[in-house]
């Protein structure tokens, strides 16, 4: 451990020297832009559990799954902002034992891939739950209205996305020849098999999602807008609660869709992740546009709720203030 760690400390203070200026000034740039956003939206999405757990009449389906993706969020922004800070300290040349780095890196990759999937899943879930009470113009007919479905729907995402993202786990690797630690290994080159199941991985949590929640997502629009007046009037709540979920997905699906093609990239080239990142400053961008999207996105829920939602914004305000909420006509 000793041998490794001079030599980790010899070619990281060689290589900071060797590696291109632009490129580490975009690592550098990630991560202070990362981490404030990071802490940012752990204490956003802690007040949005808070809020939804405290106010009766946030308890329904679509509350408690965005709840749901508010907790996957936290633990990733938590293990994003450990990684961001040891980045910055292993570029500064400071000794970090390697294996500490790398289930650092590891886990930060891991618990970006897990938390994307259970928000993709969520949010196909929510939609499912809106189509099914906006077409049926009753709030009872969602199949999640019932508690043990619920939670057993969110139980299920929660073990599938961790089982499906775990490759995720395994294909880092510590790179200690290069300025960068965090690696991706290859392996995947020179077998098909774990080839088509990484391709796979990125279709179910992808585009498969996206299509199920247009699809559902398109025929309840078309049912708003041929809905007659009184049906308007008497589900506004219902429907004032769809279209900001509405909202909140296509803002999801897009701030991802750089995190999707950065891990298409990432198994195209037959280069390490440290030999991209060293040699060409288009890949570095785009791969730190995608890292800070990702986290974005990690944050929009509970602005979209306080901005969007007014009831939202007055349990924010009274649980800030430490009083009860007011009651209002929208949810």
């Amino acid at each position: 451990m000793i041998k490794d760690m001079e030599l980790f400390n010899q070619s990281l203070k060689s290589n900071m020297n060797q590696s291109g200026p632009i490129n580490n000034r975009f690592i550098y740039l990630g991560t202070v832009t990362i981490f404030p956003f990071s802490v940012l939206g752990i204490l956003l999405n802690s007040i949005l559990i808070l809020a939804i757990y405290k106010t009766t009449k946030f308890h329904t389906p679509t509350y408690i799954l965005s709840a749901n993706m508010a907790i996957s969020d936290i633990i990733t922004l938590l293990s994003s902002s450990i990684y961001t800070l040891l980045n910055t300290l292993q570029l500064t040349s400071s000794a970090i034992a390697l294996s500490v780095y790398l289930t650092v890196c590891q886990w930060n990759y891991y618990s970006f891939r897990a938390s994307y999937v259970i928000s993709a899943f969520s949010f196909t879930a929510i939609s499912i739950d809106r189509y099914m009470i906006i077409i049926n113009e009753d709030s009872k007919k969602s199949v999640f209205s019932k508690p043990k479905i619920l939670g057993l729907s969110i139980a299920a995402i929660w073990l599938l996305s961790c089982i499906i993202s775990l490759p995720t786990y395994f294909a880092i690797n510590f790179n200690i020849t290069t300025s960068y630690a965090c690696d991706t290994k290859q392996f995947y080159l020179e077998n098909p098999v774990i080839l088509i199941f990484r391709i796979s991985i990125i279709i179910i949590s992808f585009p498969i999602p996206l299509a199920i929640i247009t699809y559902l997502y398109y025929y309840v629009i078309k049912k708003i807008k041929t809905a007659s007046r009184s049906l308007v009037a008497n589900h506004q709540r219902q429907i004032h609660a769809t279209n900001m979920m509405i909202i909140a997905t296509v803002f999801f699906m897009i701030s991802n869709l750089a995190m999707v093609s950065t891990s298409i990239i990432l198994g195209s080239f037959s280069s390490p992740l440290t030999n991209l990142l060293d040699n060409n400053t288009a890949i570095t961008v785009w791969i730190t546009i995608s890292y800070i999207s990702f986290i974005l996105a990690s944050i929009q829920n509970p602005v979209i709720f306080i901005v969007y939602n007014k009831t939202f914004r007055l349990a924010v305000i009274a649980l800030l203030k430490w009083k009860k909420v007011q009651p209002s006509r929208q949810s």
